[in-house]
């Protein structure tokens, strides 16, 4: 074992301290302390590894090669909150769905609704015009001939188009009671249609029309007509007592009208006396016959009809 001197120092240790105080390169100071930071005594020249295995201050840790779990998650949520934050584009339809279902409701209503009242306000039938009045061919016979329109048979409900008004003649209903009508009055609050009274004169009945256009249709004015074809006057061939009825029509020239098949008698005001002389002519005169006796060359029936009280025939 080396001899100590008196200070406690291994002797030749002052020879191994360096003269500037700093202790050889690879020991430690005597105080046992590792040397600062930075210094050279604690740095191996080269940059490499020190003794101690340490790896040097400049070197870099290696790239990672994938995100972590977090980094991951951290992604995902950024990407929901900009899902949430970026407004949505929706297309025209989706925005205004609600305002063009409510449009859309009210046009179809509308149409519903115009359609509808133009068919509870349209005439079932129509007119090709207004017959003229004209004179009779025949002085002996009242009224005048119109043009026949045939005698085809429609379907109830079918709106007709004659060529004329009044028509006497022309397409008509078959089906009771629309065609042809009972025989009787008709106020001017209860409509009848030609197509249905047409057919009662193809069966040789009398129809008389008047019009609250042209002229009244005050109760009193029509209490006569009214009380003459309530009493059911029979018919001059048959002895029928429903071939007479009265009804409104306004498609007139003048305030009443007589009409049987294919003639007409025009009167400026009621004369029952013209009606029933124009009923004893044409009463059973259709082309249906309803009796032996109204066939042509057949004697006349003794059940012709009388003038109404308070009336002359002409």
């Amino acid at each position: 074992m080396a001899d100590r001197d008196n200070s406690g120092k291994t002797p030749g240790a002052e020879e191994s301290v360096g003269s500037s105080g700093t202790p050889p390169p690879g020991t430690q100071p005597a105080s046992g302390k590792a040397p600062a930071p930075g210094r050279s005594g604690t740095q191996p020249a080269s940059g490499n590894a020190s003794a101690t295995g340490a790896p040097p201050a400049s070197a870099k840790a290696p790239a990672s090669t994938g995100r972590s779990g977090t980094q991951r998650r951290s992604a995902r949520a950024g990407r929901r909150d900009h899902d949430r934050l970026t407004p949505v584009r929706r297309s025209f339809l989706e925005r205004y769905r609600t305002i063009l279902v409510v449009v859309a409701g009210i046009s179809i209503a509308g149409v519903l609704a115009g359609v509808l009242l133009v068919q509870t306000t349209a005439k079932a039938y129509a007119c090709g015009s207004i017959l003229a009045p004209a004179a009779s061919s025949d002085p002996a016979a009242l009224g005048q001939v119109a043009s026949d329109l045939g005698r085809s048979h429609v379907k109830r409900g079918t709106s007709v188009r004659f060529a004329y008004c009044p028509p006497t003649s022309g397409a008509h209903y078959n089906d009771l009671p629309d065609g042809p009508i009972p025989a009787q009055f008709y106020p001017s609050d209860r409509t009848t249609l030609p197509q249905g009274w047409v057919h009662n004169l193809e069966h040789g009945g009398i129809a008389v029309l008047y019009s609250c256009t042209k002229g009244t249709c005050a109760d009193a004015d029509l209490a006569p007509l009214r009380s003459y074809v309530q009493s059911g006057p029979a018919s001059p061939l048959c002895g029928r007592t429903d071939a007479l009825l009265a009804t409104r029509f306004d498609d007139l020239p003048t305030p009443y009208a007589v009409v049987g098949w294919d003639r007409v008698l025009y009167l400026p005001s009621l004369d029952l006396g013209a009606v029933a002389t124009f009923y004893a002519q044409r009463g059973d005169k259709g082309p249906e016959l309803q009796c032996a006796q109204a066939a042509p060359g057949a004697s006349l029936s003794p059940a012709a009809s009388a003038a109404p009280s308070g009336s002359t025939a002409p």
